[in-house]
């Protein structure tokens, strides 16, 4: 593809010297039909190299590669482009008011990908009113009950179909609650692959929507926008059907100018009783010569990657969509033009950030806020390094494909109005001294009531985010959580800590035992998980209590059709330099997750363990009913050993507490045939009050 693309470019390069040469003939077509079958609708015959084609109104279809245009001009009329390599070629392409070029679409996994717009040229202008369409036009929506189309189709139900999943995972509400659908695929930095299509509801008989189409622009010199280029998926027209996930948009070129509209987003789900999802965020990618950017106006660009909405914040929302720009000019003040997760460009400095709506910076970004950052209102998320979603079994996991992400405030950082922020990881060479994303915060850390941060660890690997910060508050209401989310039957929302063991999957095993993941050989934590055989095998004690560095284990299971162990709780890491504060109410949880399946009996496997939470500070100020919690995570239903409970430790100078702060490291339960079984309980966990030395303290070591 690579070389094909020079070539092409120096075809162009030819093609516009020839221009300059011999007067090139000018072809207009009207009508509708095929360009190469359907000559008739040609004045001036069809198009030969170096002319100069004019789509003056109807509807003209490509089947195969145009030959090398001096130009191609939509004055009206749509072009469709059909297959996957139909190439686009000429030196300027210009998309005028009222004019469209799309491609035909959707299309279902067999052929996979069969359709784009593929434009290589010298410039490209899409002005005012015109548009680059592809929405709706790539992977299709399943059909009544039936899975979508693509990589992360959106799985198909009776009742509660899910969102195709792409840059951003999709959305589905199960009776139990939300839970992550359609599955993260394609790279972030060159993305070409198109949207999933939605799951359709048999109950309801309806097709899910397709997911948006694939853009690749190859353009040697300008790309001129001031019109629209859109890859969305299809909404849900205000019925029972997951939606498709955003499509692709890639476009590389010497400089970017205007004030237009570049979306992949996914497909807006409409329809008021919640139980359908929507799809996943698409991907855009725009690679440009920064040195030459430089000369010209900075663009207003708008790029949108976001999830696709619900009715009135309705839940089973899906995941935002990855935007990588390899220039910082097209970053407006506050990140205000920018909607989706930047995968780039890898160094942004902003002066002050307000988010309003999902919003996050993925990979080994570089983020500098010299002022105060606020995640204010409910539909609010910031996240941070969760660019994808894997599965190891049934469980998902949030996490980076590589570590290195910092974020740094100057000011504040303030979570307030039920916002929230989820902070994942990417591995590290070494999960105990090597975190993978860093938070530094030059003022307060507060989380408001109603908020919440989640912190979670990467699922083989356990490397984990690390929180510096001037002061933390965490006020009543509000939680902390590392800890494993349940929400019902088989489903394991997310995870804080090592995966664990479901079914045939796990990090070691077979026939009747499976390993969940963890530290060494210790699939529990602290007090190590109960050894029985229907949990893998009982996990030992890990970690340092005193500071504890490492998420907690996931346990194992046996029988591969019914096992499933619970996920460990992760790892809340916290220094300030000055003081922490936990109001009355306020809650920090490193839970381990429970066995499989709590309503079934017939389900075996042991709990997670519990995770850490470790805290350091000059001053600490506790009250009466604050929660510290890294419990262990209780067995499966029928048979298991229960998670050994995490690690609370506390290192403070001066401790200004008005009331005792609860702790809570119990081990999880055993069970053993449908029944309560104490002797295969987890170990209870380890709570460290510690002081340290005031300044001016002289330590002697002899």
């Amino acid at each position: 593809m690579i070389h094909r693309s020079i070539r092409l470019v120096v075809g162009i390069a030819a093609v516009a010297a020839m221009a300059l040469v011999a007067q090139a003939e000018t072809k207009t077509w009207t009508g509708d039909g095929d360009w190469f079958v359907n000559t008739e609708n040609w004045d001036g015959g069809l198009p030969a190299e170096g002319d100069e084609v004019v789509v003056a109104s109807g509807t003209l279809r490509l089947t195969n590669d145009t030959p090398l245009l001096a130009a191609l001009t939509l004055s009206g009329g749509t072009l469709v482009a059909s297959n996957w390599n139909t190439t686009i070629r000429a030196v300027d392409v210009s998309v005028h008011s009222g004019a469209v070029i799309t491609c035909a679409g959707p299309f279902t996994n067999a052929p996979a990908m069969s359709n784009r717009v593929y434009i290589v040229c010298s410039n490209l202008t899409v002005n005012a009113g015109g548009v680059i369409e592809v929405s709706g036009r790539g992977y299709a929506g399943g059909v009544l009950g039936t899975k979508g189309s693509g990589p992360g189709g959106g799985s198909g139900s009776v009742w509660t179909p899910g969102g195709g999943g792409h840059g951003g995972y999709g959305g589905r509400m199960n009776g139990s609650g939300v839970v992550v659908d359609g599955a993260t695929y394609g790279n972030p930095l060159a993305p070409v692959a198109p949207g999933s299509g939605g799951g359709g509801s048999s109950g309801a008989g309806t097709t899910g929507t397709a997911g948006g189409g694939a853009v690749r622009i190859e353009a040697s010199a300008q790309v001129v926008l001031n019109g629209a280029i859109r890859a969305d998926g299809d909404p849900d027209g205000g019925t029972r059907r997951g939606t498709g996930s955003g499509g692709s948009i890639f476009i590389t070129c010497q400089t970017l100018v205007g004030s237009g509209l570049i979306s992949a987003s996914g497909g807006r789900a409409t329809y008021t009783g919640a139980e359908a999802g929507s799809g996943g965020g698409g991907r855009i990618a725009v690679i440009n010569d920064p040195g030459v950017q430089v000369l010209w106006p900075a663009p207003s660009i708008t790029f949108l990657a976001r999830e696709g909405l619900r009715a009135s914040n309705l839940p089973a929302r899906s995941g935002i969509g990855s935007i990588y720009l390899s220039d910082a000019a097209f970053l407006r003040p506050g990140l205000s033009n920018v909607v989706g997760r930047l995968e780039g460009p890898s160094s942004i400095v902003v002066d002050a950030l307000i988010v309003t709506n999902p919003f996050g910076f993925g990979r080994d970004v570089q983020v500098t806020v010299s002022n105060e950052v606020l995640v204010s209102g409910s539909a609010a998320c910031l996240e941070l390094a969760c660019s994808d979603v894997i599965w190891l079994g049934t469980p998902n996991y949030r996490l980076s494909p590589v570590a290195g992400l910092r974020f740094q405030t100057g000011g504040n950082l303030v979570l307030t109005n039920g916002a929230k922020m989820v902070v994942a990881s990417g591995p590290t060479s070494d999960p105990q001294t090597n975190f993978g994303t860093v938070v530094t915060i030059g003022g307060t850390f507060l989380l408001a009531s109603g908020t919440r941060v989640e912190v979670r660890s990467h699922p083989t690997n356990g490397a984990s985010p690390v929180f510096y910060c001037r002061d933390l508050t965490v006020a009543s209401n509000a939680l902390f959580t590392a800890g494993a989310w349940h929400i019902g039957g088989e489903w394991t929302n997310t995870a804080g800590g090592y995966a664990c063991a479901w079914a045939n999957v796990g990090s070691a095993g077979s026939g009747q035992n499976w390993w969940g993941w963890g530290w060494g050989t210790g699939k529990g934590y602290s007090g190590g998980g109960a050894g029985y055989p229907y949990s893998g095998q009982g996990g030992t004690a890990n970690d340092d209590t005193n500071n504890p560095s490492l998420p907690g284990s996931g346990g194992g299971c046996g029988n591969g059709s019914w096992g499933g162990g619970g996920v460990g709780g992760g790892l809340i890491r916290i220094l300030a330099q000055r003081m922490i504060t936990l109001r009355s109410g306020a809650r920090m949880e490193a839970d381990g997750g429970a066995g499989r399946n709590h309503t079934n009996n017939d389900r075996v496997g042991g709990g997670g363990a519990g995770g850490a939470i470790y805290l350091r500070c000059r001053t600490f100020v506790g009250e009466s009913g604050a929660v510290l919690s890294a419990r262990g995570g209780r067995a499966a239903l029928n048979t298991g050993g229960g998670g050994g409970g995490g690690i609370i430790s506390i290192w403070r100078v001066a401790d200004q507490s008005s009331g005792s702060v609860t702790t809570d490291v119990t081990g999880g339960a055993g069970r053993y045939l449908n029944a309560d079984a104490p002797a295969y309980n987890g170990q209870d966990g380890v709570v460290v009050w510690g002081q340290l030395p005031g300044s001016g303290t002289i330590i002697a070591i002899r």
